[in-house]
């Protein structure tokens, strides 16, 4: 398995005891999003979408690159690879 840094925003590092760099085991960002999952319950709930999308109220970034650009949640990670997540922000 591949070991891969998750950075977290604070607004939902709650998941996580408040800890906004976490590491996940898995060979893709779905995997990953899993992962977090089974170590932080209700994780994926928040960061999904009902298909199991990243959901509209986050941007997923593999080493800086939006994984909207690339192939989305099954984006194959490599080992030491870091995900960086981001609350979208809205504006009027």
């Amino acid at each position: 398995m591949n070991n891969i840094i998750v950075r977290l925003p604070s607004s939902i590092a709650h998941f996580t005891g408040d800890n906004n760099v976490i590491e996940c085991q898995a060979h893709s960002i779905a995997e990953c999003i899993q992962d977090l999952d089974v170590k932080f319950k209700g994780l994926k709930d928040i960061l999904c979408d009902l298909d199991g999308n990243v959901s509209d109220l986050f941007f997923v970034f593999l080493n800086g690159e939006n994984i909207a650009y690339l192939q989305g949640t099954k984006t194959a990670l490599q080992n030491g690879d870091e995900l960086t997540i981001i609350p979208a922000a809205a504006g009027g």
